[in-house]
């Protein structure tokens, strides 16, 4: 059995009190990639779609969090969740 730590806290080096922003780790990720072609982002992400729901999912819960006021739909909620799962399932697959 493995441990998994959040990406976040790992970032951060402070397991219990990680609080990054996704956005900036996820660029960091993608400028990095040149120097680690095994990272599981690019066995897990392999195609533009995957990259594009993971940015409006990051999008849209900027946008209706902090006490904005701002809400999304039901759908839109729906197809981030089901996106959210499909990622963690592959993820833990690579993870084996």
């Amino acid at each position: 059995m493995r441990t998994v730590f959040s990406a976040i806290g790992y970032s951060v080096g402070d397991f219990t009190h990680a609080n990054v922003s996704l956005q900036p780790l996820l660029v960091a990720t993608l400028l990095s990639l040149p120097e680690y072609p095994d990272h599981p982002i690019l066995a897990i992400s392999t195609n533009e779609q995957a990259l594009i729901s993971f940015l409006n999912l990051m999008n849209d819960r900027n946008a209706s969090s902090h006490a904005s006021g701002q809400q999304i739909t039901v759908s839109a909620a729906l197809e981030h969740a089901v996106f959210t799962l499909s990622w963690i399932k592959s993820f833990t697959n690579y993870l084996g």
